[in-house]
């Protein structure tokens, strides 16, 4: 959202670069920056760095707020995200 509450209009730029990414490979998150590597994994153990994601952590923190509006519209995903969720409880709750 846009500081007037109205939504952001977005304009697409084709010559951006896009990196195909599976996982956030690791974080730090700071008061005033934050930075996600995000990679593929290889196998279970190794994983590779593919970007680097470097962003105020105000806006990290609002893009939450907006992942949490995209699922209350839309069901299907929010159920498929607690099906995830699940899974990763379960696994961590076997540890």
């Amino acid at each position: 959202m846009s500081e007037n509450n109205q939504p952001m209009q977005v304009i697409e730029n084709p010559g951006v670069p896009v990196f195909y990414t599976d996982r956030i490979v690791s974080f730090s998150i700071g008061p005033a920056i934050s930075k996600l590597n995000l990679g593929m994994e290889v196998n279970k153990n190794l994983a590779v760095t593919t970007a680097t994601l470097i962003m105020p952590t105000s806006a990290l923190i609002d893009s939450l707020s907006f992942l949490q509006a995209t699922l209350h519209e839309n069901e299907a995903m929010k159920n498929d995200l607690v099906i995830g969720f699940d899974a990763i409880r379960k696994q961590y709750n076997e540890l």
